[in-house]
């Protein structure tokens, strides 16, 4: 019982002091002062051999322990022993959160355990950098509704934007339960992606921050990047972004204010720089792991308390944001010579606090893995019961009254993106670690999978009657182009990142001339088939790849005498293509009258993946009276004929056409405008909303798992080409 009670303090107990608060004034100011601003970015990156041994030291523990093929098996297991694991399930008894996740619970620890928002505080302005899904706010509204309720707070965000379809989904969160109720709050640049490393975006910070009643006084940064194809330099590769998050907090702050920013370990000459930047510019500084991070992570929190000013330190900061860019500097912030060794030697006991807390979780998480015994599952429970006991005398919670909610809606997913949300990323991971031929089994198991769960899904939500109310909503809001779809809204996410995974996989293999050949086919084509003119037919299919002419022939012999619009089969060696051919045709089409009244067009293999492919597809199927979805992975399961789904659009009304092609030509519709950045032409949310929400979802997904069969069949081919040669 004493080793559970000393591992339950342990757990509770993670906090380094960096800057203390009653660190002498004389000695602060001998200690952190910053070099002269010629001397910022002008070294090399530089190594501290004891940094560098424990980095070492801690990879070496990861290695011996990593899990390789069985990575989800781990996972659960580590979940089920994490000494936390009972503080979810009572706070959500006991508060009641809107919205409870292992964010929500960090932050809610740091709240309490740092003077962030001081008692008798009239008002409270706060920013919150790479902040989706928005956990981070939703804490601080419940800490300060429950302990300080008559505090008045505002509040801006900033994140990747997950309806920026140019992200990968590795990049960016796409959870926007929080987001899309609360879009006013939000600041994703002109470009809108979101992106925090863009001048641009912090310029565009810096002017809405101007405008809040009260000057910013908090900043929290939870920025991370998906590291798990190469867990062991997770420092180095977050690290810009880090130095992005503190240099536009310093921008931003005011005298007086706190700074809380994510960071893993301090093993590289960038993390010591940006500690030493940040103990100059704040009176304290603290690093804390909270009790409900998880137990084998690098994962801490840098605690910036009393920020000096910018005017304190402005002739640096200039220098500093000078260096502000989408790309890392390649030299280091400061040089080693610039930085005092008392404060590396501080750094480095640092360090090695939190590297051994992580290495003891590792070990622990390893033997527990082994260890299935009664008496084992026993101990953890105690552990568990005891953390929940130290977490809630520590950091006191309740519910808050309903009106005083962030979101005054149930925050539910979407079942059309998300029907199994989370573990997309984990067997993501686990394929990353896999060799080749693993790689490859390992996907088709889950092809498999993914189309027998949408095939027995197949019966439902097929039909909706259009609308044209819609048309009093479009608008064309551009943002930065991008060449390829690397996340949607609306698609299953599990469909697409499979599809990427496939492409990704197939640029790895095919490479030199094989692939550039491929690539100069990029440009897509649509191919218009008028009911049975099949001599027109056969004519234009010559210029066209060949998986496009099976797919005609599929069409020609299932949909005799139908007309169709085809979009051209992608090669696989990039994500899907966020161009409007087909739908650019349908438009020219109707606005040449080569419709007659009461038509019905067929439309299929076109993705629907972007705001502007969806919005100019609802917009122009308003014309006709029903839209029906033909899926087909049930025909592709019994058959292996990997047939994309069909959209039919019935019944052309002349009256609403008119009505529609004014309405587009009204906000300066042309073709080719995603080329031009057009993002939308109707907004997420009316898009979400509308009828053509769920049949487009499936669509979409229907979409994606054909494709895949098909780039798997290439790959396949491809990878026994080379395996013979």
């Amino acid at each position: 019982m004493l080793e559970v009670n000393l591992f339950s303090e342990k757990h509770c107990s993670k906090l380094f002091s960096l800057k203390p608060a009653d660190s002498h004034c004389n000695v602060a100011r001998t200690l952190f002062q910053l070099p002269p601003s010629q001397r910022v970015f002008s070294h090399p990156p530089w190594q501290v051999e004891k940094l560098q041994q424990l980095k070492v030291e801690l990879n070496k523990v990861k290695g011996d322990t990593e899990r390789g093929e069985d990575l989800s098996s781990w996972t659960d297991h580590t979940f089920r022993v994490n000494p936390a694991m009972a503080v979810f399930k009572r706070v959500k008894e006991k508060a009641n959160p809107e919205f409870i996740s292992q964010a929500f619970l960090k932050f809610y620890e740091v709240l309490c355990q740092f003077p962030l928002v001081l008692p008798g505080t009239d008002s409270l302005s706060s920013l919150h950098l790479c902040e989706a899904p928005g956990a981070f706010i939703i804490a601080l509204n419940h800490y300060i509704q429950y302990h300080h309720p008559d505090i008045q707070w505002e509040w801006l965000g900033n994140t990747l934007h997950p309806h920026y379809e140019g992200s990968k989904a590795s990049e960016c969160i796409s959870d926007d339960r929080i987001i899309l109720h609360t879009l006013m709050h939000w600041v994703f640049g002109r470009d809108g992606t979101g992106n925090i490393t863009l001048r641009s975006c912090l310029e565009d910070l810096t002017d809405r921050c101007s405008k809040l009643k009260e000057p910013v006084s908090l900043v929290t940064a939870d920025g991370s990047i998906d590291c798990q194809d190469n867990p062991g330099e997770q420092e180095v590769t977050t690290n810009h972004l880090h130095q992005c998050e503190v240099l536009a907090a310093l921008h931003l702050l005011s005298p007086g204010g706190n700074l809380v920013v994510k960071m893993f370990t301090f093993f590289e000459s960038s993390s010591v720089c940006l500690l030493y930047l940040i103990c100059c510019a704040f009176s304290e500084v603290q690093v804390f792991k909270p009790i409900t991070s998880k137990l084998g992570n690098s994962e801490v929190y840098v605690v910036g308390l009393n920020y000096v000013g910018r005017e304190e330190i402005s002739v640096t900061l200039d220098e500093l944001l000078k260096h502000y860019l989408p790309q890392a500097p390649s030299m280091s912030m400061f040089a080693l010579e610039d930085i005092p060794s008392e404060f590396v030697k501080v750094v480095v006991e640092c360090a090695r606090f939190f590297k051994e807390h992580q290495e003891n979780a590792i070990e622990r998480n390893a033997r527990l893995y082994l260890d299935t015994s009664e008496e084992a599952e026993s101990a953890c429970q105690i552990v568990q019961e005891l953390v929940w006991r130290k977490f809630q005398v520590r950091n006191p919670i309740g519910p808050i009254p309903t009106n005083r909610r962030i979101l005054q809606v149930d925050v539910r997913w979407d079942g059309n993106v998300h029907p199994d949300f989370g573990k997309h990323k984990r067997w993501s991971g686990c394929i990353q670690r896999l060799s080749v031929d693993k790689k490859l089994d390992r996907i088709s198991e889950l092809l498999l999978d993914f189309v027998e769960a949408y095939a027995s899904r197949e019966h439902r939500d097929l039909y909706y009657k259009t609308e044209d109310s819609i048309l009093e909503n479009l608008r064309l809001v551009k943002g930065l182009p991008f060449q390829q779809v690397g996340n949607s809204r609306f698609c299953c996410e599990r469909s697409l990142n499979l599809y990427s995974v496939l492409s990704s996989l197939k640029c790895e293999l095919v490479s030199g001339e094989l692939l550039q050949n491929k690539m100069e086919n990029k440009s897509q084509k649509v191919l218009y088939l008028q009911g049975n003119n099949k001599t027109d037919h056969e004519s234009a299919l010559s210029d066209f790849n060949d998986d496009t002419k099976k797919l005609v022939e599929s069409v020609m012999k299932d949909y005799p005498d139908c007309t169709f619009l085809i979009d051209e089969y992608p090669d696989g060696s990039a994500g899907p293509a966020p161009s409007c051919d087909v739908l650019d045709r349908l438009h020219e089409l109707l606005e040449s009258h080569s419709l007659p009244a009461g038509a019905t067009v067929h439309l299929t293999n076109m993705p629907l993946l972007t705001r502007l492919q969806n919005g100019l597809f609802v917009v122009l199927s308003s014309c006709f009276k029903n839209v029906d979805l033909h899926q087909t992975l049930y025909h592709f399961l019994n058959s292996g004929q990997s047939l994309p789904p069909v959209l039919k659009l019935e019944n052309l009304n002349l009256d609403s056409a008119r009505r529609v092609l004014d309405a587009l030509k009204d906000v300066g519709w042309s073709r080719g405008a995603h080329k031009r950045g057009v993002m939308e032409l109707l907004d997420t949310f009316s898009l979400i909303h509308n009828d053509s929400h769920k049949v487009v979802c499936r669509y979409n997904s229907n979409l994606m798992l054909i494709w895949s069969s098909d780039l798997l069949k290439q790959i396949k081919n491809v990878r026994g080409t080379l395996c013979r040669t």
